[in-house]
């Protein structure tokens, strides 16, 4: 080892691959450094895409108790959750800040007072009905749902509370429009009283031609039962207009 250049040698082979495991090193630190930032950042639209989700789904259960959307209504829902599932941070934060303020300017418009996942949980129920069907909800439970219901049905304060109204969720109208009805107790009693007056007047057709008794039996089992209906009737209108 003269003149010491054997030992610099050595060190310099020892030294040689320092280099390159540094290096790579760095690189390997700032790669996941970039992975984990980009799993931060799509977690973050993950969230706000599924807030924004639970929002579209809370404003649709808000106009459901207000007025049930037509085939369009539903149609446009879709289109707006399927941008919030492709939209991108901006454009889902400028939803989210825009359904809230309008939901907020409804439940002031009309009065709502029940709380998101009650409005949620009639809303799902509907949704659930075969389709065909209309969900038929007592007013007294819907007027629970608003601080004043008249603003939503003017009118609506006449109403006895065994009243029901139909929700509609399937747009089972004439082109795509929601049915809507409302089931008096007292309007069906007047209908099947009617309805037995007629098959008595019907029956006493034929009862008058003929000598067997069954056909006069049953004119007058139907002329009792149009009687007991008429009763009844009386009864149910006698009790509201003292109430």
């Amino acid at each position: 080892m003269p003149g010491g250049g054997a030992p610099a040698q050595e060190s310099f082979r020892r030294d040689r691959p320092l280099g390159p495991l540094v290096l790579y090193s760095r690189s390997w630190t700032n790669h996941i450094n970039v992975d984990l930032t980009g799993m931060k950042l799509k977690r973050r639209i993950d969230e706000l895409r599924a807030q924004a989700l639970a929002l579209l789904r809370e404003d649709q259960a808000l106009s459901f108790v207000i007025s049930p959307p037509d085939l369009a209504g539903r149609e446009r829902a879709d289109l707006v959750r399927a941008r919030i599932l492709q939209g991108n941070k901006k454009g889902v934060l400028n939803y989210i800040a825009k359904v809230r303020e309008h939901m907020r300017e409804r439940r002031r418009d009309y009065g709502v007072k029940a709380r998101p996942q009650e409005l949620l949980s009639f809303f799902e129920d509907a949704e659930k009905a075969p389709p065909g069907d209309l969900v038929w909800a007592p007013i007294f439970f819907v007027r629970s749902l608003f601080r004043d219901y008249t603003k939503v049905m003017p009118g609506s304060d006449a109403l006895p509370a065994h009243a029901r109204l139909a929700f509609d969720a399937h747009c089972l109208g004439g082109g795509g429009e929601p049915i809507q009805r409302i089931r008096l107790l007292e309007a069906t009693v007047y209908e099947d009283m009617a309805t037995l007056c007629n098959l008595a007047i019907a029956q006493s057709r034929i009862a008058s031609g003929t000598t067997a008794r069954l056909p006069l039996k049953t004119m007058n089992a139907l002329c009792r039962a149009t009687i007991a209906a008429s009763v009844g009737l009386h009864r149910s209108l006698s009790q509201r207009s003292c109430g």
